[in-house]
């Protein structure tokens, strides 16, 4: 391991990574003379030191996999396993395709899902700041000029000038506030991991596109396993391994120990394992029959597609969803606000401009 104190390689470094060392292996390249290669023509610090310890293992006689098993934070478990089954099956350059086609799958979709995702979270923040300004800067100052006029106020414009006041006075009461639910979230976090990993799959609007995109990715990672022709417990292990959602994590782990103990079919495991509901059902069908016929992988792989169709489909239209649920409201209640200072204000202009006229 290496220590540097950095995160873990990004799929774009694992992807450029094993892009190189396919692109040399199908020409007839060696595997070590590929990964000197490599890190001949690296700039990135982190990958230059990972890649030399790397070769001097492979150097030493290790296996590929071997070498990038000793740095299991940075190569999924999933990845060694599928080249260790190509190494031993003499098919290194099939499963070589196989990871580079599945990161640059999982770089289009965090790309798509990112970019879908970039409009709606401007609105939320330009919605947030708008009401700030309005709360802690004009409401006050327009509340202020309203008192020095001493009219009779309509109640809503009391009410918007109170939360102001409020706003403006005690402004350290929301900092606490949001302090507060911050620490409590992370402590219920802390205490109950799984349900709040259940509570990130029920936000508004994202929760469809997390959906699918934890399906897509089980799919997608059992059926590369399954086309390796890995041990399907093994495959599931490393399938919740490479999972980002605890609660999912969680629930392929216990159909793991479910068929390590009783050796119980996988889609029998996970049905029994999936007591929050997190797996399509249409899977344990699938699972079954593609264990029947002999075409897991294949099944999966094209489950996989269908789910990354799905997740893509659901971003596009979380903009419009967005749109609709939050901007339009959030519009509506600053003009409210706004309206319930100005009418005053006009009105006082009005009597002001009659005083003058009858002079």
């Amino acid at each position: 391991m290496l220590g540097l104190g950095k995160d873990k390689l990004s799929n774009e470094e694992l992807c450029k990574f094993f892009r190189v060392i396919q692109k040399y292996n199908n020409a007839g390249v060696t595997l070590v003379e590929s990964v000197s290669s490599y890190a001949e023509n690296i700039e990135n610090a982190k990958m230059q030191s990972l890649t030399q310890e790397i070769l001097r293992d492979m150097r030493n006689g290790m296996d590929f996999s071997g070498a990038l098993g000793k740095h299991d934070e940075d190569f999924p478990a999933f990845i060694v396993e599928i080249i260790r089954v190509g190494e031993e099956s003499g098919q290194v350059a099939r499963v070589l395709d196989e990871i580079v086609f599945y990161l640059e799958q999982e770089i289009e979709v965090d790309r798509e899902v990112n970019q879908a995702l970039w409009t709606p979270k401007a609105f939320m923040i330009g919605m947030v700041g708008a009401f700030a300004v309005a709360l802690f800067l004009v409401i006050p100052k327009m509340g202020e000029l309203l008192s020095e006029a001493k009219i009779d106020l309509p109640f809503i414009t009391q009410v918007v000038i109170g939360i102001g006041n409020t706003a403006q006075n005690f402004w350290w009461l929301f900092v606490l506030i949001g302090l507060a639910v911050k620490f409590f979230y992370s402590q219920f976090a802390k205490k109950y991991p799984e349900r709040a990993a259940l509570l990130s799959l029920k936000v508004p609007f994202f929760k469809e596109i997390s959906y699918n995109q934890i399906q897509y990715r089980f799919a997608k990672i059992l059926g590369l396993c399954a086309v390796a022709n890995i041990k399907t417990s093994t495959s599931l292990k490393y399938t919740a391994l490479a999972s980002d959602n605890l609660a999912m994590k969680e629930t392929l782990l216990r159909a793991v120990q479910d068929m390590e103990a009783t050796g119980s079919q996988v889609w029998e495991a996970l049905r029994k394992a999936d007591i929050n509901k997190i797996i399509n059902k249409d899977f344990f069908v699938m699972l079954r029959v593609g264990a029947m016929t002999g075409q897991l992988g294949a099944i999966l792989m094209a489950e996989a597609v269908n789910y990354q169709k799905d997740m893509l489909a659901a971003s596009k239209l979380i903009g419009d969803k967005v749109g609709i649920a939050v901007t339009i409201p959030g519009y509506l209640g600053l003009i409210l606000l706004f309206a319930a200072i100005e009418y005053p204000v006009i009105e006082m202009m009005q009597n002001m401009n009659f005083g003058t006229g009858g002079m």
